[in-house]
């Protein structure tokens, strides 16, 4: 059950405006996906 409340919690959040637009930085097209792209100190991770 926490497991569960956990993760639907943690969806809930970053499918919000909140979650996409402040925990994570957004862009409304992506480019090419590249799943191992450095990110810099201090740089948010991708929401798309």
């Amino acid at each position: 059950f926490f497991i569960t409340a956990r993760d639907l919690t943690l969806l809930g959040y970053y499918a919000s405006e909140i979650g996409c637009t402040q925990a994570r930085e957004y862009i409304l097209v992506p480019g090419r996906y590249d799943g191992n792209a450095p990110l810099k100190p201090g740089q948010k991770s991708w929401a798309t």
